[in-house]
C-alpha cells in the first residue's frame, strides 16, 4: 500500500540532486499530506504513547512486573526495557523533523490547490537533474535542508541503534557464539569449552579436526 500512496501524489519519476541522490518528487497538495507527510508523525506519537504508558506501568506495577515478564518466555525485563527504550528513542528522533518538514510545506511553500490528476502526472517519466537542493524547492532555508537530509539517514540509523539495543544483549551473544560453532565445524575447526575457574568465566577454544 505504501508505494500506492506515493504514486498518487508523485510528480514526476524522480529528481537527482548533487549531494543529496534521488529523492521522491511529491508534489505540495493536500493529497501528499494525507498519504504521505502524516503518517511518520502519526506512528511517531503512536510510538511515543506507547512507549510513555509502558513505563508508567512499569514503575507503577514494578512489583509485579518480574512475575509478568517470567511468565512468557521470549521476553526478560532486560529486554522489555531496551524495547520501551528504541520505541521513545525512535519517536523523539521522527516526531520534531516530520513536524517540521509539514510546517514549512504549509507555511512557506504553500500547497498547491486545484491541480487535476492529469496537471500532476504530466511528464511522470521524467527525471529532473540539479546540482543543488534549492534547484527544486528554492524557498526552503538552510535548516529545512538539513532536517530533509536527516530523514534520509534516519532509516540506516534506525537500524544501527536497533543493532545497538538489541545486538549485544546475551540472547544475541549466544546466537552469535552458535553461528561461529557451526562455521567452525563447516571449517574442520572444533570447539571444546574450558572453564577458567579463577576468573569465574567460560571461554571457547577451538582447535583443528585432525580425525
Amino acid at each position: 500500500m505504501s508505494p500506492a500512496r506515493c504514486d498518487t501524489v508523485q510528480g514526476n519519476r524522480y529528481n537527482i540532486i548533487l549531494g543529496f541522490g534521488c529523492r521522491p518528487s511529491y508534489v505540495n497538495i493536500l493529497e501528499s499530506y494525507l498519504l504521505v507527510w502524516m503518517w511518520p508523525v502519526i506512528i511517531g506519537l503512536i510510538n511515543l504513547v506507547y512507549g510513555v504508558l509502558a513505563i508508567l506501568g512499569f514503575m507503577r506495577h514494578r512489583n509485579n512486573t518480574g512475575d509478568t515478564i517470567s511468565s512468557h518466555q521470549a521476553l526478560t525485563r532486560a529486554r522489555y526495557i531496551r524495547l520501551v527504550g528504541l520505541t521513545l528513542t525512535l519517536a523523539i528522533e521522527t516526531i520534531p523533523p516530520a513536524t517540521l518538514t509539514i510546517w514549512y510545506d504549509i507555511v512557506i511553500s504553500h500547497p498547491k490547490l486545484g491541480l487535476s490528476w492529469a496537471n500532476i502526472k504530466w511528464g511522470f517519466s521524467a527525471i529532473l537533474f540539479g546540482t543543488q537542493f534549492n534547484d527544486f524547492m528554492p524557498s526552503r532555508p538552510v535548516l529545512q535542508v538539513r532536517v530533509t537530509n536527516y530523514l534520509d539517514w534516519l532509516y540506516p540509523l534506525a537500524a544501527l541503534q536497533f543493532f545497538l539495543f538489541f545486538g549485544f544483549s546475551e540472547e544475541s551473544r549466544r546466537s552469535y557464539e552458535g553461528v561461529i560453532r557451526r562455521i567452525g565445524k563447516l571449517l574442520g575447526i572444533s570447539g571444546r569449552n574450558s572453564s577458567q575457574s579463577k576468573a569465574g568465566t567460560t571461554s571457547i577454544q577451538f582447535a583443528p579436526n585432525l580425525a
